[in-house]
């Protein structure tokens, strides 16, 4: 079987279909791939699908199955064959069972995303496949939640039947001195000016290959994303959007016009320069060239300069939500995956930030104390005695607390304004218990909790008045 290209007539749009082992098109894989591309998915995308549905199709031959036939324990067997080497799968060779999986975790989950959107595409036209490749859950807690949630909460939703657990990986952030150094590496400016203009937007290298040179605005340092249909097939997935840069990537771009674009004529901003066809638009293929050349130059594993953005601003003091803005996320979640928060910047922040007490009196903390490293002792097991719910305890490591829940009215007790949430929670739960102790005549319960009502009081009364405080100095320094 084979991944063929294929040009849809009349409007010219660039497709893939599955050529069968007679070379002629799979038919409803062809219609599935058809639909893909009407509906305006990217053409990788496509080519993507087109090869994960080659090798569906590979497996139900191997079997002996007719795609309308096939059920959930066959679909568990094609991820078990998926991970075969590829002359393990014919069967003609042997696998041992110490074997090493071939393909990873993620992309078995791609595969199945492929062939779960083809069955569902084939079900709403009429074919008696049913639900294969998904099954009803129960409704539960999580991170994500749906529009209307709150109308269906707690009710079964549709989900994947079948997924494997992908191990969680965090991007790889080039380091100043990493990046300096790739770009240093470049000998050509046309090359530098397209990793240098990757690295400080942040911009998807299909963008920037579709730029042309109405897009940039030296005067104002601004960058339009304008989706079009390009020459080369690179695409903007987004609606459009400006980037802002800095003068020196400007300067770089006229260095670039100056000494290497010459007069050639070409709209684009990234064009063949000393390879034929000269003057056509750059393509992936040519920008894939680069980086690995750059990678056996420099001996850095990089991929592209893209995630570095994604931490830099933030440490920087960049609002989060500027930053999806600018690296056009869809969600604040993709953001976060990408903006890593430095031990520094953490530091400075918990060193700025107000602290008081149990009574709601302001603690000063020396650095080099205890407390140096507690705003992140959360996430550092070996220091999470002094992280707490609502605050950090002053006791050193190697000292044991000797009493029970009795922070709010400890003296090594200290804690932020971050944690303004829980303590309104938790006073509203102190009134509660009060009144309860009142009622059933538990005067020393009430006692007690009416202290924490006080200190919670104190704590809550201060920590909001300091927020004031710098919502007026912002406001005044922005007039």
């Amino acid at each position: 079987m084979l991944v063929q290209p294929v040009v849809i007539p009349g409007s010219g749009t660039r497709s893939w279909t599955v050529l069968g082992d007679d070379d002629v098109p799979v038919v409803p894989v062809d219609r599935f791939l058809a639909y893909l591309t009407d509906i305006g998915r990217s053409p990788n995308t496509v080519k993507a699908y087109a090869h994960d549905l080659k090798d569906y199709w590979c497996f139900l031959g191997f079997r002996g199955l007719d795609w309308r036939e096939a059920r959930l324990e066959d679909v568990g067997e094609f991820v078990a064959w998926l991970q075969l080497p590829r002359a393990g799968r014919s069967g003609a060779v042997a696998v041992l069972p110490s074997a090493a999986a071939q393909v990873a975790a993620a992309t078995v989950n791609r595969k199945l995303a492929a062939v779960s959107a083809f069955y569902a595409h084939q079900a709403r036209h009429g074919a008696e496949v049913g639900d294969l490749l998904a099954a009803w859950k129960a409704g539960g807690r999580g991170g994500w939640k749906p529009f209307l949630h709150h109308v269906s909460r707690g009710r079964p939703y549709r989900g994947r039947a079948i997924s494997l657990k992908v191990p969680a990986k965090l991007p790889r952030i080039l380091t100043v001195a990493e990046a300096q150094a790739i770009l240093d590496a470049c000998t050509r400016l046309r090359d530098r000016f397209f990793l240098a203009l990757l690295h400080e937007t942040g911009c998807r290298a299909g963008e920037v290959l579709g730029l042309r040179h109405e897009d940039i605005a030296a005067a104002e340092r601004e960058i339009s994303i304008v989706p079009r249909e390009n020459a080369n097939g690179a695409r903007a997935k987004s609606g459009g959007r400006t980037v802002p840069v800095g003068g020196e990537l400007i300067r770089l771009y006229a260095d670039y016009l100056h000494a290497e674009y010459g007069d050639t004529g070409s709209d684009y901003v990234f064009i063949n320069i000393w390879a034929e066809p000269r003057g056509q638009a750059w393509s992936y293929p040519a920008a894939y060239d680069l980086v690995m050349r750059l990678r056996a130059r420099t001996g850095l594993d990089f991929a592209a300069l893209v995630p570095a953005l994604g931490g830099d601003p933030v440490n920087r003091d960049v609002p989060q939500h500027v930053v999806q803005k600018i690296l056009d996320h869809d969600s604040p979640q993709m953001t976060a995956h990408y903006a890593r928060l430095s031990d520094k910047t953490v530091r400075e922040h918990w060193e700025k930030a107000r602290k008081v007490d149990a009574s709601g009196q302001p603690v000063k903390i020396s650095p080099g104390g205890p407390l140096g490293d507690a705003a992140w002792a959360k996430q550092q097991l070996s220091r999470a005695t002094q992280a707490l719910p609502n605050g950090y305890c002053q006791l050193p490591l190697v000292r044991t607390c000797p009493h029970a829940n009795s922070c709010l009215t400890c003296p090594m007790f200290v804690t932020t304004a971050e944690f303004l949430p829980q303590h309104h929670a938790q006073r509203r739960e102190t009134l509660q218990i009060i009144t309860a102790a009142e009622a059933n005549g538990h005067t020393r319960v009430a006692e007690m909790n009416r202290q924490v009502a006080a200190n919670l009081d104190k704590i809550i009364t201060a920590l909001e008045a300091d927020g004031q405080d710098g919502n007026k100095e912002a406001a005044a320094s922005g007039s």
